[in-house]
């Protein structure tokens, strides 16, 4: 059986794997962020880069090389948050290949560049899809929400007067409701706005 100690202690030695098992790592940690469903991508994520850590503080890391790398990533969520036709993309990628290239102080432990480039354009690929899919679900969440009520049509179970709040059941839910005329007990009404947790609604006629 491979204990954590052997495990880390072969990765310190194939700084490509070891380069390899941070960025799956990297990947693991911005899905579960982004798509917290089960947590096993959280697991896994914590796994990795504990692994990763105690594989690199063996190794003499230059400072440059996180910092490039870190400045890459931040460009990736820049590009994702603040769309600037793949100009933000483009300079974290240089950012991240230098950064990766730099990583080690020693010429010994050089990464190759044909694990590097490919490596990096799928971080920047995963990290802009990846945000930007949880940016367009948020942004659903809330048009489902109340303002995507607006429109929608309820029954009234309890009389709407122009000076009286009703109530009106509506996606399984009994809601306050107020109107501009009268709405009788068994009518349909349609939203109009929603202030607080009280609908606006008129009659249908």
């Amino acid at each position: 059986m491979v204990s954590f100690e052997h495990a880390v202690a072969y990765l310190a030695a194939n700084p490509n794997l070891l380069y390899a098992v941070l960025m799956i790592g990297f990947y693991s940690l911005l899905f579960e962020l982004t798509h917290p469903i089960t947590g096993v991508f959280g697991i896994v994520s914590v796994c990795l880069l504990t692994l990763a850590f105690f594989s690199f503080i063996r190794l003499p890391i230059n400072p440059v090389g996180p910092c490039g790398m870190a400045l890459g990533i931040a460009f990736f969520l820049g590009e994702a948050f603040f769309p600037r036709y793949g100009f933000l993309a483009a300079v974290g990628i240089v950012m991240m290949v230098a950064g990766s290239a730099l990583l080690f102080s020693a010429t010994s432990l050089r990464i190759d560049y044909v694990l590097i480039i490919p490596l990096t354009l799928l971080t920047a690929g995963i990290t802009i899809f990846l945000v930007r899919a949880a940016i367009r679900a948020y942004k659903a969440k809330v048009v489902s929400g109340k303002e995507g009520m607006i429109g929608l049509q309820g029954s009234v179970e309890a009389d709407i007067l122009p000076k009286k709040p009703g109530k009106v059941f509506l996606q399984g839910t009994l809601w306050n409701a107020v109107a501009d005329e009268e709405i009788k007990k068994g009518e349909k009404a349609e939203i109009v706005s929603i202030d607080s947790m009280t609908l606006k609604v008129r009659k249908v006629s």
